[in-house]
């Protein structure tokens, strides 16, 4: 009995699913970038996620 798995017997796995949009933010100590890609229909979804982590950085103890 060989311990090698025969992967065709189980088809492939799933392709990873792409996100439906991308936030980065990037920094220098003192400000701070937001980069968004998104498709335009997701607009209200980025932006309430967006205002979320501004709300955040402004509740945080500094």
């Amino acid at each position: 009995m060989s311990h090698v798995i025969d992967w065709s017997k189980y088809g492939r796995g799933k392709k990873p699913e792409k996100p439906a949009y991308e936030i980065t933010y990037h920094g220098d100590g003192e400000r701070t970038w937001c980069t968004a890609v998104f498709p335009i229909e997701r607009f209200d979804e980025v932006k309430h996620r967006i205002e979320a982590q501004i709300d955040f950085w402004k509740d945080e103890p500094k």
